[in-house]
């Protein structure tokens, strides 16, 4: 729930939790993503369990869609 500042409401209200949980800011982002309420970096691997690609990436320095079996 850091990602959203373990605030439920952000959670429900997020546009694109797949974008969010890529550390991609929106265009209209006004704080850093990523990091907890008080400025710690959070990684997926310690929030989503079961963290799989969705699809091949393209080559080793391109980022796979975000595919979790556990939160």
């Amino acid at each position: 729930m850091q990602y959203w500042k373990s605030d439920l409401d952000r959670l429900l209200n997020d546009a694109n939790v797949k974008d969010t949980s890529k550390c991609i800011a929106p265009a209209n982002a006004t704080e850093r993503i990523c990091f907890d309420r008080i400025g710690v970096p959070v990684m997926q691997f310690t929030i989503f369990g079961g963290v799989s690609c969705q699809e091949p990436k393209k080559n080793e320095c391109s980022e796979c869609g975000v595919d979790a079996s556990g939160l």
